[in-house]
């Protein structure tokens, strides 16, 4: 999400029929938003309820920064003070190499995970051009699973992005997971993976 110009976008939809699904199993508890907004300024009481709605949020206090992601990125991550289950959203999700405003790195992800062992991370990954959104996926986890020892991955893919489950906890993971597998059936092997 992180831009206005992109408010309400189909992807928005699938992120927030996702959350809605999650949420009313109870596989992710009392989930907040981090939306790493990349515009230049912060955003309005009406953007950010456009927003809350379109993820399926019971309210708009569940969205923890309005204004733009700032340089000091330790300082930004630092400043959230809400410990429970997250997504970040940002613009283009994990990065495996360089470092701009629309990528989230592993070590804020491995830093948002130590504040709670039971906490689960949403991570939204939009597909790198001319790369396989799957390719993509397992690239990024290789790369997370090299230094993130004891944490536990899932993803949910579409054909262009990602949603990657982050936890201490394996049983949560596992639960997403196996979750996603009964909605899919069929084609669940198309669009769900487990990393152990």
């Amino acid at each position: 999400m992180s831009n206005n110009e992109f408010l309400g976008d189909a992807l928005d939809f699938w992120k927030g029929g996702m959350f809605k699904r999650l949420c009313e199993g109870n596989l992710l508890k009392d989930l907040h938003v981090e939306p790493m907004i990349t515009d230049k300024k912060e955003w309005k009481h009406e953007e950010l309820t456009v927003y809350s709605k379109i993820l399926q949020l019971k309210s708009i206090d569940k969205i923890i920064h309005s204004e733009p992601f700032i340089e000091n990125r330790h300082n930004y991550f630092e400043s959230i003070k809400y410990n429970g289950d997250l997504f970040l959203d940002p613009d283009t999700g994990i990065t495996t190499s360089s470092v701009t405003k629309k990528h989230i790195t592993k070590d804020e992800i491995d830093f948002l995970l130590a504040v709670n062992n039971n906490r689960v991370l949403a991570v939204y990954q939009h597909n790198a051009i001319g790369k396989n959104i799957r390719d993509r996926v397992n690239q990024i986890i290789t790369f997370l699973k090299q230094t993130m020892i004891g944490s536990y991955f899932t993803s949910y893919e579409s054909s262009t992005v990602a949603m990657i489950f982050i936890s201490k906890d394996k049983k949560r993971i596992d639960d997403i997971y196996y979750h996603e597998c009964r909605l899919f059936g069929p084609v669940n092997d198309k669009r769900t993976q487990l990393f152990q």
